[in-house]
């Protein structure tokens, strides 16, 4: 049986990737007949440990017990960070619209307008995200950038930028 003292837990939203947030969103819609198996799921998330359902059934729950950041909403921020790092990348996000580049533009309102939800974020922040040392879209493979935000850029952080920047289309241009 897994010791509880062994396991590592995310403690807050800072610490959830949008990957994972959006691997929790998908678990909301699980059948609530199955509430245990929910939970199992969500810690697996949390802690990163496929086998967290070795743990004994009261070990289980002072764990889930633990998980309160979950009952909360995710935090804003009123600005972005001007920087972000991943383990691949370190990002510059400028923020201000009006100074995106007209590539950018066209390319985030098309990516607002093709998305289906949440799904979608770590596409339409690539936009903002640009990899320091490189200008947007040009020598960088804008798939590996979508996919090192979706795993690196945790939820909050990811939030923040996208309503600072869905506010400021909404204004500025």
């Amino acid at each position: 049986m897994k010791e509880n003292k062994d396991i590592k837990l995310k403690n807050s939203w800072h610490e959830i990737t949008i990957s994972e947030f959006l691997q929790l969103i998908q678990l909301q819609e699980v059948n609530d007949d199955f509430q245990l198996a929910r939970e199992v799921e969500i810690m697996k998330i949390l802690t990163g440990d496929p086998n967290i359902d070795d743990l004994s059934l009261p070990e289980f729950k002072q764990l889930m017990n633990k998980v309160t950041f979950m009952n909360q909403p995710i935090p804003e921020t009123i600005h972005p960070p001007k920087s972000y790092d991943t383990p691949k990348f370190k990002y510059i996000i400028k923020p201000d619209l009006t100074k995106l580049t007209t590539a950018q533009y066209i390319d985030y309102t098309n990516y607002v307008k093709k998305s289906e939800g949440l799904e979608d974020l770590s596409k339409i922040l690539s936009v903002f995200f640009i990899p320091k040392g490189f200008e947007y879209g040009e020598g960088y493979d804008i798939e590996e950038v979508i996919e090192d935000i979706e795993n690196n850029v945790d939820i909050v952080t990811a939030s923040s930028v996208a309503s600072f920047f869905e506010l400021q289309s909404q204004t500025c241009i």
